[in-house]
């Protein structure tokens, strides 16, 4: 399990922070990527989720880029199925079904929020049955109506 945390900025810089609002499992990793506040906020609410502002100061790397904040997610995040599940058996029936990225692609996923942890199922890339990726145009106006997580 590790640490969720949002970070936000209002000018993009391509090489730190490349979309507008990304949210980060652990300290390096990042976990989805949103465009604006409508996508974030309909991901939160899906998957159950609370933020706080934790900081919010002048982006040290490029002033240019305005204003940086963190904030806390109320939950940690969990990746039970190491190099994503095989068949839909290994997902908890109470899990929620929700597009993702899994290996570049847009597939389907499963989130589920037992109200310690968020706890996400990615397919494994080569699992057929389970891995099926949008085709390019759905997968483009995918992220652009709802971002990428």
């Amino acid at each position: 399990m590790s640490e969720m945390y949002i970070t936000t900025i209002e000018n993009v810089d391509p090489e730190r922070h490349r979309s507008p609002i990304i949210i980060h499992d652990g300290w390096q990793w990042y976990f989805a990527e949103f465009s604006n506040w409508e996508q974030l906020e309909r991901f939160l609410d899906f998957a159950g989720l609370e933020i706080e502002l934790e900081e919010e100061n002048q982006w040290f790397f490029n002033p240019k880029c305005g204003t940086w904040r963190k904030y806390r997610v109320n939950r940690k995040l969990d990746n039970p199925c190491d190099g994503g599940f095989w068949s839909l058996s290994e997902i908890p029936e109470s899990a929620k079904k929700i597009k993702g990225h899994s290996n570049g692609s847009i597939v389907d996923c499963y989130i589920l929020n037992d109200g310690e942890t968020l706890h996400i199922y990615r397919p494994n890339p080569n699992a057929k049955e389970v891995y099926k990726p949008l085709p390019l145009d759905e997968h483009i106006k995918y992220i652009r109506e709802h971002g990428g997580f």
